[in-house]
């Protein structure tokens, strides 16, 4: 069994009891919508309606396209905060463990620099194949093979994003 899977199995069979059709979602920092998403499963099971949120253009366009034939499902690429805020996030070219790399932002660039000190301590644990249920491997974009990083001299693949801001209530209106 790929890494991951197992906590995924028993996450699903521990929500199948009180999940069904019909159900909407609201999933803010929706990445790519298939990489280690709990509701990804749902949605294709139970054909869920729902909002993702996304502010990065990389993984926007990735959800965007992982979900094109989902007409319940509406994508905003932006962040969802009280005022406006300025986006950090990593290059998707600093290479490493391009899963990992390419899905993580923050609002706070210390915050980010922070949690990639912590990935690149931890990075001997982190599993090179993306947590994705095996059946839905065939839709995660094939990379080459990871180093074992979570990239490469970091600070010159920090870069600042200036995307649309909304409140919860204001995106919610949209």
């Amino acid at each position: 069994m790929r890494p991951y899977e197992r906590m995924f199995r028993d996450y699903l069979a521990a929500m199948e009891p009180h999940v069904g059709p019909g159900l909407t979602f609201v999933n803010l920092g929706a990445n790519d919508g298939i990489t280690a998403d709990p509701v990804y499963p749902f949605i294709r099971r139970f054909g869920w309606s729902g909002l993702m949120v996304e502010p990065l253009p990389h993984m926007a366009s990735r959800l965007r396209e992982n979900f094109a034939d989902s007409p319940g499902i509406v994508i905003a690429e932006a962040i969802v905060a009280a005022e406006p805020r300025t986006m950090w996030y990593v290059d998707p070219a600093a290479g490493g463990i391009a899963y990992v790399t390419e899905q993580i932002g923050s609002t706070s660039r210390a915050h980010l620099l922070e949690t990639i000190a912590l990935l690149e301590a931890n990075a001997e644990h982190i599993p090179l194949e993306p947590p994705v249920l095996a059946e839905y491997l065939d839709l995660v974009p094939d990379r080459p093979a990871p180093e074992r990083t979570v990239a490469t001299d970091i600070a010159e693949h920090v870069r600042e994003l200036e995307a649309p801001c909304y409140t919860f209530d204001e995106l919610m209106g949209e």
